[in-house]
Formats: structure tokens, sequence, C-alpha cells
């Protein structure tokens, strides 16, 4: 249990939102380290960023991030609080046009008050090792898929506009996934595309 010390003039109704701080800021080191050891393939992961210990949790160094992002998912609204998400396509035709989009897809963290996420785990057979990132398009209130994140240059796969998901592995984004047409490049929505909600 936390308590404030009366000398130091802090409220103990500031607690809880000084915690989600230290968690949010926490996160983004995270993200951080993980980017920059992604950009260097010869560098050696860099250890996880231990969070603050709470009394009588014993040692508070194990990594919790699966837990946190389930928290984060879960204070944000989404029926989907699973941490990775599995993008595939029952078409394999489909898969084999674009094969570094899809694959397992992790939650990185709240960008612009959504979540986004990277894909870590590329198909077996490809070796495309560029980034490639889910995230939340605010101007057509969409879930795309692309290589930058907040742009849709370079995407090829989305989710409607005006997506009714709260967040993208969410039950009512199923089924309302789209592709680029590869003559106009004009989305069209396509049945065989499945984001999953792992357990």
């Amino acid at each position: 249990m936390y308590g404030v010390k009366t000398s130091s003039g802090v409220s103990a109704a500031c607690l809880p939102a000084y915690f989600e701080a230290v968690d949010s800021y926490r996160q983004r080191l995270e993200n951080e380290v993980g980017w920059h050891a992604g950009q260097n393939a010869n560098s050696r992961p860099l250890p996880a960023v231990p969070r603050p210990a709470q009394q009588g949790s014993g040692t508070g160094l194990a990594d919790k991030s699966g837990e946190v992002a389930r928290q984060e998912l879960a204070r944000h609204g989404c029926l989907c609080t699973a941490p990775t998400l599995q993008f595939t396509a029952t078409q394999p035709s489909i898969m084999k046009k674009h094969p570094e989009f899809f694959g397992s897809y992790q939650y990185r963290g709240l960008e612009d008050g959504h979540p986004f996420y990277e894909r870590t785990t590329p198909p077996a057979g490809t070796a495309n090792t560029k980034p490639v990132f889910l995230f939340y398009r605010a101007t057509d209130q969409q879930w795309v898929f692309g290589p930058t994140r907040g742009r849709t240059s370079g995407a090829q796969y989305s989710s409607v506009e005006q997506s009714p998901a709260k967040c993208p592995g969410d039950p009512a984004s199923q089924g309302k996934w789209q592709r680029k047409s590869s003559i106009l490049g004009r989305w069209k929505v396509e049945p065989s595309l499945q984001l999953n909600c792992t357990k």
C-alpha cells in the first residue's frame, strides 16, 4: 500500500494518476528501446525497464509487460485485451500477394488516444524485415496496416472507414477488413481477411 507524507504537500488523490503516468512512461521507454534495437540487426537486446516494486509484492522486477498491456487495453475500452493479434487471410493467394503484412502484431502503446501495434512475426518463409504497423487513422476513422504510422502511403490493408471497433481486435471489426485493388488502388472489402484476438 502506498501513502503520502503530509509534509510533502502532495494529495493522496494524486497517487493513481502518478502511477499511471509512471507506467505510461515505462511503456514509452520500452517502445523506444525496442525500436532502436530493431534498427541495428547486430545490436544485442537491452534489458527491460523494471517497474518500481510495490510494498509487499516481492522484488517487483518480473517482466509484466503482457499484464500491463492487457490493463491498458482494458482501460481504453477494448473488448480484445490480448497484446498480440494475428493477421491472416483464408485465401492463400491474398497472403502471397503482400506477405509482409501478415503475421503477429504486438501492442506497443497508445498514440493519439488509440492503441497501435507492430508486426513482430511475419509468416513462415518471409524474409521481410521492414516495420509494419497497425494503427488508427482518425481522419477516416479506420484501422490501417502500413509502414508509417499515421499515413496510408504504402498501406495495402485496412478496416472500413468509420469503423465501429474501439480497438482493431474487437468483434465489431470482423468481416470489415479491406484491401487495395491492384489496378486502381481503391479500397475493396475482402471477407477472407481476418484479424484474430489471441488469448
